[in-house]
């Protein structure tokens, strides 16, 4: 889906990284904190790690959205401790 969106321009923060920025779109402000907050840390390897992703961060809290059922259980790991890093992030951005 970000291929499409990138294509029907949908505005999107540049983090430096090649991979990253093909591989995501990203939103969010202020963009300065976005970007340290995905490109630092165990954050970035776990992003790279995951097959899609449908996250929003709103504030003091993070969002997840999947469609359809995953039953791979290292996956899910894998899922969570992403979540749980990314929320503890946004917390430490905020205070």
């Amino acid at each position: 889906m970000s291929e499409i969106g990138k294509l029907l321009g949908t505005q999107d923060i540049q983090t430096g990284d090649p991979e990253l920025d093909r591989r995501f779109i990203v939103k969010g402000q202020p963009e300065d904190v976005i970007v340290r907050l995905l490109t630092t840390g165990g954050l970035y390897d776990k992003l790279l790690q995951a097959r899609s992703l449908n996250l929003r961060v709103d504030g003091d809290q993070v969002h997840f959205e999947k469609r359809h059922v995953e039953s791979d259980v290292d996956y899910l790991q894998s899922l969570f401790d992403l979540l749980s890093d990314l929320a503890e992030a946004v917390e430490r951005v905020g205070s």
